[in-house]
């Protein structure tokens, strides 16, 4: 008896050792992890981590553990970057932060793990990035601004007809420049077959890719459990996504394949059939197929929330929009209504796209990036493997940067272009180093152009109730993803008869 009780100290002692030989080996400089908060056995943090809005949690624990925190979802080690000096740092400035963790339900499960914010850091990903940058490089990007400009002027035509439709009517807009410049697909309504598949698809991922959301991300051996088996309904989710996937992938690209096989489509007329003219190695199209679905996805739906904040900030801050006005009427002038070729004469404009990015930014939390092998910084050891977010929302909150960080303030960017006390929005609305969105040019102008136009033909105030009175929108947001304020009620009108005059003598001259 003894005999085995001393065999068994000595295995669990030989245990000990290996394990702590073993993480020596991989933190040979002894370093310890970032502060963060104290996790429970087995569980980690996964039970103080909401489903939605996470961000405003990590921006409050930066006052207790600082700008870089470490915390635990089971086993997966997860550190958050709350300033914009240590996430450039990090993931522009080194090469070991630019891969991607498996999303095991997202990625793997519903089918998205070969598509851009998604795939692995190798081949593919550069493959990826060439096809992309290719046509939406800032030299090329141009080939798009007829349809951006075409699009934007149909959606003030629309707002005169239904001005209380605005949101409907923006992701209407949204959608048929994304599905025109991708596909060259003509989008008549909402109903369209594409919008709804993407829009599904936005959904799909809200609900499966947030912390703590599906156990299956943090135990990948739950993948082959059988769809029948007792709590495995996740399994029934993932089939529909993957449904969605399937379909949003295929289908418009078929549709560009007949046009070109009939002779129809002209190289030229939309990414993907650019795309299909001049990449043909072994596996182009599927790499063309995953590109063009992210596209056609996220680049809708991020478009809609920009600019939805944008009309947000207009109601709220009408004295920013008169000062922008006042800028359009005197370089424009009241007898048309703006081009891409106004753009730079217009820089409290560009002001203005940048407070957009910053007041209310798309993407919170941006994209998590992973550490391919452990790493130090700043005195921290950061294991491999490691999930990294920047803490978009927390530098937008930075107030050595950004004094009175809820005002929508335009003005703090005026004449600060090489000024280092201040980060330009576009430094991170996008993304970081090799992972940076490869469409943020496209998404830029679409921006500017239905800016512009809405601030020349319309006037954007507060909504009033049944008595009169003002009602004032509180601004909160949804906390998904992709972050979109709250719906809202504002009131769009028509700035004058010849602004009206002007919009419909544009949309006559489209037909």
């Amino acid at each position: 008896m003894l005999g085995v009780l001393l065999g068994g100290l000595i295995l669990s002692l030989l245990l000990v050792y290996r394990h702590r030989t073993k993480k020596a080996a991989e933190n040979p400089r002894g370093l310890p992890f970032p502060p963060g908060p104290k996790p429970l056995p087995l569980l980690g943090n996964t039970l103080q981590i909401p489903i939605t809005g996470s961000w405003h949690l990590y921006t409050k624990w930066q006052k207790t553990y600082g700008d870089i925190v470490r915390f635990k979802l089971f086993g997966q080690s997860v550190v958050i970057l709350n300033s914009y000096e240590a996430a450039n740092d990090l993931l522009h400035q080194r090469a070991n932060f630019q891969d991607r963790i498996r999303y095991e339900m997202t990625g793997e499960l519903m089918g998205w793990i070969n598509t851009v914010p998604f795939v692995k850091y190798g081949s593919r990903w550069r493959r990826h990035r060439k096809i992309m940058h290719s046509a939406l490089h800032s030299g090329a990007v141009g080939k798009f601004n007829p349809a951006q400009h075409r699009f934007a002027l149909e959606y003030l035509n629309d707002l005169l007809d239904a001005p209380e439709d605005f949101i409907k009517s923006l992701r209407l807009m949204a959608a048929k420049v994304i599905m025109h410049s991708v596909y060259k697909v003509e989008v008549k309504n909402a109903e369209n077959e594409y919008v709804t598949l993407a829009e599904t698809a936005i959904k799909q991922i809200n609900d499966t890719i947030p912390s703590g959301a599906f156990l299956v991300n943090f135990f990948p051996f739950l993948c082959k459990i059988p769809s029948w088996f007792p709590g495995a309904g996740f399994q029934h989710i993932a089939a529909e996504g993957k449904k969605t996937v399937e379909e949003m992938s295929n289908k418009p690209l078929e549709y560009v394949k007949r046009r070109m096989a009939e002779g129809i489509a002209e190289p030229s007329e939309s990414f993907a059939s650019m795309a299909l003219e001049n990449y043909r190695y072994d596996g182009a199209e599927d790499d063309i197929k995953c590109v063009s679905a992210t596209l056609y996805t996220a680049g809708a739906d991020t478009t809609v929330s920009a600019l939805k904040t944008f009309i947000l900030a207009m109601a709220l801050f009408p004295e920013v929009q008169k000062k922008a006005q006042a800028e359009i009427d005197r370089v424009v002038g009241n007898g048309r209504l703006p081009t891409f070729e106004d753009r730079e004469g217009l820089p409290y404009i560009g002001c203005v796209i940048k407070e957009v990015l910053r007041w209310r930014v798309v993407l919170p939390l941006g994209v998590g990036h992973s550490t391919h092998s452990s790493d130090y910084y700043a005195g921290y050891y950061f294991p491999r493997d490691t999930l990294v977010h920047p803490n978009v929302w927390a530098m937008t909150r930075d107030e050595k940067m950004y004094p009175d960080p809820e005002k929508f303030w335009p003005e703090r960017f005026e004449g600060r272009d090489k000024d280092k006390d201040i980060v330009d929005p576009h430094m991170y609305a996008f993304g970081f180093g090799r992972r940076i969105c490869p469409g943020m040019h496209f998404a830029r102008a679409t921006m500017y152009i239905t800016i512009v136009s809405l601030l020349t033909a319309f006037d954007i105030t507060k909504a009033v109730d049944e008595q009169g009175r003002e009602i004032t929108p509180d601004g909160s947001d949804d906390g998904c993803i992709i972050n979109h304020v709250n719906p809202f009620k504002c009131k769009i009108k028509p700035r004058s008869p010849r602004a009206v005059e002007l919009i419909k003598k544009g949309v006559e001259g489209l037909r």
